[in-house]
């Protein structure tokens, strides 16, 4: 602010974002100000110091560059506090790094906190000395193990292009980006009295190109389902798994401040996959040139016990592989390749079926017999669009979308038919999809940043709160699989909507204690109307009887 009349100038504070647009209150006492990260921010104009803060969800756009390609976010759902997301944000639209974790209750709608993860220090000048920008790193991966005690992010930073300009040929420059690239996983602890994730270990380079210890990126990362441990999938063509261990000195545990045992994370298995490839003639008379798998994917079955992994390379006449390991010996105990074509997409368990996405289509393995369970072709653009997996243990389905720059399509399937049990299509991007751990249907991100519930429809009588009571939207009933071309628009209002899916529960209702905890426990109980608070009861116990056939 300056002073016309003195000539003094008074700058604000250090924010965490660019200032988009600034206003002042009518009486002159305050100051808003849009950030660039979709929150709102009011100061006070005597001390410059802020009165209040309004945050949204903070995902990032939709396209990378001017390639129109779909960006998925790196979001999950904490198994424990099943209302928060947590999400890698960037500091604002314009960048691609998302250097922070933001934490949203889903339920009411409300941002809750915004922690650095790559950069402590947010007010760290961001121009180097040439007057260009300097990059952050980028967190890729975010993972919470079962118990909701460890978080694990996976990081990558490569220096500008713009720093390697003094190298004559641009292979050079690049294979010159890919030495200096940094490549990190940290492996985070809460800590309950402040309410944040303290970093307790952090892995440099956890995967490596044999020659010349190059730096390799991580490619998957996910969770074990039953304990705490991760496990990553490298360019390095190898499968890592991470599990605790408490630290020791001359044989006694070391304890932290709070007389607490420390641990540490180390790689307990290193598993080498097959590295086969065919490159072409010109590859390989490169120089210094190392193949490096450009799809992978990796998945947890739901007791833990077994890993199924599998990767490929872009220029690969080699039939894909999908390798079977055991997560207690870190053995292979046997590998497939007639599982799926293509390259692949996503892979996850879901009881005793492996279900595989390629670009050629959807495949649902039986685990135990060993044998094909179904098989369904994807859109003709499967392969150019941004493909996500979630599966939901407690409906037994699983869920597929597949988003393009002008839309989305949603598919819901099980394990025994190939025709979706539903069928929607959006009309725009969704760069999250995910389960809420003991809570049927699935949660929806869009590049809007707009969050879309999807459940049976009983459940959609279920209010968290008054206020998103007014905006529940519920299609009417599935009564049979939709075809593929049966799909129609979603109402989108920037709420949280609630779809309907098939319902196959048995003919009496059961009504479990917490899901009548769930209606009088709510905070917001005292502001529900006696309506809608009437009919979320009798919800539960009513229900429309199945209509009976005579033989």
């Amino acid at each position: 602010m300056w002073q016309l009349a003195t000539g003094k100038k008074q700058f604000l504070p250090h924010l965490t974002a660019e200032i988009e647009r600034l206003t002042v209150s009518p009486s002159g006492t305050s100051y808003a100000l849009q950030l660039a990260d979709n929150s709102v921010m009011v100061l006070s104009t005597t001390e410059l110091k802020p009165v209040a803060n309004f945050a949204g969800l903070q995902v990032q756009a939709a396209f990378h560059g001017f390639s129109a390609k779909v960006i998925p976010s790196a979001a999950v759902i904490h198994p424990v506090y099943k209302d928060q997301l947590l999400l890698s944000v960037p500091p604002s639209q314009a960048v691609l790094s998302r250097p922070f974790l933001q934490t949203y209750d889903i339920s009411t709608d409300r941002h809750m906190s915004r922690q650095a993860i790559t950069r402590n220090n947010v007010t760290d000048f961001n121009k180097g000395p040439e007057g260009n920008k300097i990059d952050v790193p980028d967190v890729t991966f975010i993972k919470v193990s079962a118990d909701g005690q460890w978080l694990a992010t996976a990081e990558e930073w490569s220096p500008p292009t713009a720093d390697l300009r003094h190298l004559s040929s641009n292979s050079t420059a690049n294979e010159e980006r890919k030495q200096r690239t940094e490549v990190y996983l940290k492996i985070w602890r809460w800590d309950e009295d402040r309410s944040l994730w303290t970093l307790e270990t952090r892995i440099d380079n956890p995967h490596q190109i044999a020659e010349g210890a190059q730096p390799a990126r991580i490619l998957a990362l996910i969770a074990d389902p039953v304990e705490s441990g991760f496990a990553t999938i490298g360019e390095d063509s190898s499968v890592r798994i991470w599990k605790p261990k408490t630290r020791l000195r001359n044989g006694l545990v070391v304890r932290g401040a709070n007389a607490e045992g420390l641990i540490d994370w180390s790689c307990r298995h290193t598993i080498q996959l097959d590295q086969s490839v065919e490159l072409t003639e010109e590859e390989t008379f490169s120089p210094g040139l190392v193949a490096r798998p450009t799809h992978a994917s990796i998945a947890y079955s739901e007791d833990g016990s077994m890993l199924a992994a599998s990767h490929m390379f872009d220029k690969s006449s080699v039939p894909p592989v999908v390798s079977f390991i055991n997560t207690t010996s870190g053995v292979v105990e046997h590998t497939r390749t007639n599982l799926f074509s293509g390259f692949i997409k996503a892979m996850d368990f879901l009881d005793r079926n492996l279900i595989l996405v390629s670009d050629s289509g959807i495949h649902v393995w039986d685990v135990i017999t060993e044998s094909l369970v179904y098989r369904t072709g994807l859109a003709a653009d499967a392969a150019s669009s941004a493909v996500l997996l979630a599966v939901n243990h407690e409906d037994r389905t699983f869920a597929l979308s597949m988003s393009l720059p002008a839309i989305s399509r949603l598919r819901i399937f099980g394990t025994s038919s190939p025709r979706p049990e539903f069928s929607h299509n959006i009309a725009k991007p969704i760069s999250a999809l995910l389960t809420i751990p003991g809570r049927k249907g699935y949660s929806l991100l869009s590049s809007t940043a707009e969050i879309y519930t999807l459940a049976p429809k009983t459940a959609a009588l279920n209010l968290p709160t008054a206020a998103a009571s007014e905006n529940v939207v519920t299609a009417p009933e599935v009564t049979e699989t939709l075809e593929e071309d049966e799909d129609t628009d979603m109402d989108v209002d920037g709420h949280e909507n609630m779809l309907a899916l098939n319902d196959e529960e048995a003919d009496k209702p059961v009504v479990r204690p917490e899901q009548l905890a769930r209606i009088f426990e709510s905070s917001n109980v005292a502001l529900m109307p006696v309506k809608d608070m009437f009919e979320a009861v009798v919800g539960l116990y009513a229900r429309k009887p199945r209509e009976t056939v005579a033989a």
